[in-house]
């Protein structure tokens, strides 16, 4: 969908501005011109704050069989960001406020319904000399999914733990469809501890939420539980290690017994994963990161019909899983810039996937800003259950580029090449594609196959402005493109 496609733009601009929400007692980050300093002691209030606006345009052309009309699919869609963190009073009174919104303006195809969702809405306090928080209004719950919550939460700080409470409604459905009409009450409640060291990071979340799912005319709810526990740790500089595992329960949609015959079941299914990671940096010119992922998700199909004229239908269950293992290296020689190779293995109870590439970001400082940015990566299936279609992947990507006092450009070309059947799009991929065959067209997906494309971005200590242009090498009439500006304030008194 194009709204994936604003995701995919904003990280594809590289270096837009993206902010994370720090500690209530940390500084903001030194050498921003837009920030005054002031000593920790004396400063009295804070605001973080930025306002974006975008435009986001693609096309699609097919006129293969099967693709449906009309041949030419198009859609243009305006976004808006808008953030606020401030406190006042000695910093111990805060608003945080956070909205994102897609609006479709134009096209044949566009994407609907509009998205305007509203993340964080609260006024909060710290009393007793920061030893009680209390916050009223919308925000994000500690939980193992997104869960916005309207409501009430509490924190209690003893020494270096941290307790919370919270309670109320979600806010918004966990398809991030749009905000939860304030006449339904979706009761959502939880708690979290953490633990905060030098060198240790440790939490522990449980919560309970009701959530809706709609799907065609029926909308039904269900009630979930999650819990997760995190952990990240440095027991001496060179050396970062860390683990979680989370559980949560969503919805389950049934299918079938035949694609036509869509059912909305409302039963949950427990989706569990552990993931474990570390990184070693044994010089400031290498890194060697491994990290290790478990899922398991219980889905579920209603049945297959064998015989379309038969009305005996097949019962059909399966829970998708895999295990990932996954190693990178990052090497930064001479001072050139950084390259580095990359393998993943995964398992999967079908099949195994191989996957194996390398990067490279040149940008030595004798280049006066020119950088040199290029990739490739294989994929290789091996089927270990029962049959499957040639699925092997290829990816490579490059690009020259220039970055000079804010302003970062790139100009290149990249192409996928997969045999998967079938894919996102008008028309299905055949094995080995070629010229005369049909290929995958990716319709509203940033960085389609086989494609040139154009990447600006420029930021000073205000504003920012960027552009992501993508033109089709397998069709002239197919483009993409993908248009921001905004500005941002930092500043404490």
């Amino acid at each position: 969908m194009i709204s994936t496609l604003a995701a995919l733009a904003f990280v594809s601009l590289g270096q837009a501005p993206v902010h994370l929400e720090r500690s209530r007692e940390g500084s903001p980050d030194a050498g921003e011109p837009s920030v005054d300093v002031v000593s920790g002691a004396s400063v009295k209030g804070t605001i973080d704050a930025q306002a974006s606006a975008d435009l986001l345009a693609a096309n699609v052309v097919s006129e293969d069989p099967g693709s449906g009309t009309p041949p030419e699919l198009t859609a243009l869609e305006l976004g808006v960001r808008a953030r606020v963190y401030a406190t006042a009073f000695s910093r111990h009174a805060h608003v945080d406020f956070d909205y994102q919104g897609r609006q479709p303006v134009a096209g044949s195809s566009p994407n609907a319904p509009a998205i305007h969702l509203l993340y964080k809405a609260e006024v909060s306090v710290d009393l007793l000399d920061k030893l009680i928080f209390i916050g009223v209004g919308r925000f994000l719950a500690p939980s193992a999914g997104l869960l916005p919550v309207d409501g009430l939460r509490a924190q209690l700080h003893v020494s270096k733990l941290v307790f919370q409470v919270f309670g109320g409604r979600r806010a918004i459905t966990s398809t991030r469809t749009g905000n939860v009409d304030l006449t339904t009450m979706l009761p959502a409640a939880g708690g979290s501890v953490s633990l905060t060291l030098p060198r240790v990071q440790a939490d522990l979340a449980a919560t309970f939420n009701r959530d809706q799912v709609t799907l065609g005319d029926s909308t039904q709810s269900f009630d979930a539980f999650s819990a997760s526990a995190r952990g990240v740790g440095r027991p001496v500089d060179w050396l970062v290690v860390g683990a979680e595992l989370s559980m949560a329960q969503r919805a389950s949609y049934v299918l079938g017994p035949t694609w036509n015959s869509v059912e909305l079941n409302a039963r949950t299914v427990d989706l569990f994963a552990g993931v474990a990671f570390l990184e070693v940096r044994p010089l400031k010119t290498l890194r060697v990161s491994y990290d290790f992922r478990f899922q398991q998700a219980g889905l579920y199909r209603e049945g297959i019909r064998l015989d379309p004229d038969d009305p005996q239908v097949t019962a059909d269950g399966f829970a998708p899983r895999f295990i990932d293992n996954r190693l990178r290296v990052r090497w930064r020689p001479f001072g050139l810039g950084w390259l580095g190779p990359e393998v993943r293995f995964r398992v999967r109870p079908d099949r195994q996937e191989w996957r194996i590439g390398a990067t490279a970001d040149l940008a030595p400082d004798w280049a006066y800003g020119f950088c040199l940015r290029g990739g490739f990566t294989f994929e290789k299936m091996v089927q270990t259950g029962v049959e499957l279609a040639p699925s092997d992947r290829s990816y490579w990507s490059a690009s020259l580029g220039w970055r000079w006092n804010g302003l970062d450009l790139a100009a290149g070309a990249s192409n996928v090449q997969r045999s998967a059947l079938p894919l996102s799009s008008r028309t299905s991929t055949p094995y080995d594609d070629g010229p005369n065959k049909p290929a995958d067209l990716s319709p509203f997906t940033l960085e389609a196959q086989r494609i040139a494309f154009l990447r600006a971005f420029y930021g000073s200590g205000i504003w920012f402005a960027g552009l992501d242009f993508e033109q089709s090498l397998t069709d002239g009439r197919e483009r993409r493109f993908f248009v921001q500006v905004g500005a941002r304030l930092e500043k404490q008194w």
